[in-house]
């Protein structure tokens, strides 16, 4: 595709045709092969959300058993795996025999690489992906661009019409998107294009230094709709309600690529009084997709992008009504190089509750975030960081800017706080003691105050960065 061609280039050339391409019109930048996976994708999409049920798993056996066999007969490391544990994906008929598929992990896929390679995959439509590294295991694979980024995309698309998200209507995009035209010498941390209504803000330069610059950006552009990472829009919304400053004029929120709290939300409903707030999960690795309904906060799993379990730490399949369990996935996005069973390490609740919509997708109550937002206490129990933190409405986090736990032994975190100016010594106190009360004095707990906290290299902020390893 043209976008890899302009990722050679000199940085000096790479700027200005970086700048250009971007204005584009999708039909130019786009090749003939993706708009037709595109096309494709979201046709399947406009008719498979009002199918039965039945219709529904149907189409996902048939596009599991597919992937399968491709796996089968295509790839070095399961063609060993199903011979080794005596797997036969031409005589598969039930969805159970999924269970005698081992999991795959990072680690698995780091030790694997190059055997888990279809040989049957064009070299030149294959490129390499990296996730954050998020969980402490950076990795990285495979895929086809062009069909994981159009079949990505048509699921992207049709979500956001679902929020009744108009591409004609001015958007702030804050995510983790390396822009061209920052400059921090001028305070300037936006960059609009006009074509396509977009305003987009550098999330990897946001802290409490440089933040008037997004506010007045945000309301000089006045959007009417913001897409941005969770963290990134809290330390706005943060300011503007220490400033107890409105922002009436957007009426949609679309956040994704972080786990979404109550208190977030809470907050965002506040500053950003006349918008609804929603909420899609995924990740780099495109094994699962699920978007939140417009009719409710419950995500529903699209069973058209991959087949996924919920289980729990034994492997067993989880199905009680807001049971929690592990995200597992197998997806239909991947055939240079299928994830089959894999773990991600993100931790859904399930529901049974029908919702009222009457789409026929599974449906998770919540996504709490990953295994590692988990902290240790003294007796060695985990606890989320929601109840630890999010749950107990500290209210003397109003007066701080960022804040990021850290763990490196059991029963002890560090707290690192941006203090605003109204920030106290008592202030100080009161979320040591809170904390500690919360879970019954198994905690010690250390406020370090400090000037900044880093960002992921995706531009994300952590809440916390967990040391122990299970």
């Amino acid at each position: 595709m043209i976008r890899e061609m302009i990722k050679k280039c000199p940085r000096f050339i790479y700027n200005p045709i970086r700048y250009i391409y971007d204005r584009l019109p999708t039909y130019i930048t786009t090749s003939k092969r993706y708009r037709k996976i595109y096309n494709e994708t979201i046709k399947i999409l406009e008719e498979s959300q009002n199918w039965s049920e039945s219709k529904v798993k149907k189409f996902q056996f048939n596009e599991l058993k597919k992937i399968l066999i491709h796996a089968y007969e295509t790839v070095p490391y399961y063609i060993r795996l199903f011979d080794a544990i005596d797997f036969d994906p031409y005589i598969f008929s039930d969805i159970n025999q999924m269970n005698k598929i081992p999991f795959l992990t990072k680690k698995i896929i780091q030790n694997n690489l190059n055997e888990m390679l279809s040989v049957q995959q064009n070299k030149k439509d294959i490129s390499i992906k990296s996730t954050g590294g998020s969980t402490g295991e950076p990795m990285g694979f495979y895929v086809d661009s062009t069909y994981d980024l159009a079949r990505e995309n048509a699921f992207i698309d049709t979500l956001y019409l679902r929020f009744g998200y108009n591409k004609k209507e001015k958007t702030f995009i804050l995510r983790g998107k390396l822009l061209n035209g920052i400059s921090e010498k001028k305070n300037k941390y936006v960059t609009i294009n006009k074509m396509k209504k977009q305003m987009f803000g550098s999330s990897y330069h946001l802290n409490s230094k440089n933040i008037q610059f997004y506010i007045k950006a945000l309301f000089d552009y006045k959007p009417k709709t913001i897409i941005a990472y969770p963290s990134s829009l809290t330390l706005i919304a943060n300011y503007l309600n220490l400033e107890k400053t409105k922002c009436d004029f957007v009426n949609k929120i679309i956040l994704a690529s972080e786990n979404v709290y109550d208190y977030q939300r809470d907050l965002f409903n506040k500053v950003f009084a006349n918008s609804r707030t929603f909420s899609f999960y995924g990740h780099t690795e495109h094994a699962v997709f699920a978007g939140e309904c417009e009719l409710s906060h419950n995500y529903h799993i699209q069973d058209e992008y991959g087949f996924t379990e919920l289980v729990d730490e034994n492997g067993r399949w989880i199905t009680e009504e807001c049971a929690k369990g592990e995200i597992v996935s197998t997806s239909f996005n991947n055939y240079t190089m299928p994830f089959i069973r894999y773990k991600t390490g993100d931790i859904g609740v399930n529901t049974n509750v029908q919702c009222e919509c009457g789409r026929p997708y599974r449906t998770l109550k919540s996504i709490e975030g990953r295994m590692q937002e988990y902290i240790y206490l003294s007796d060695k129990t985990k606890v989320s960081l929601t109840s630890i933190i999010h749950s107990q409405h500290l209210d003397e986090l109003a007066k701080v800017s960022e804040y990021q736990i850290i763990q490196h032994s059991i029963g002890e975190i560090t707290i690192n706080l941006i203090p605003l100016t109204e920030f106290t010594e008592n202030d100080k106190k009161g979320i040591e003691s809170k904390i500690t009360a919360a879970v019954n004095g198994k905690l010690v707990v250390h406020i370090h105050l400090t000037n900044e906290i880093k960002k992921t290299i995706r531009g994300k902020h952590k809440f916390l960065i967990q040391n122990i390893k299970e």
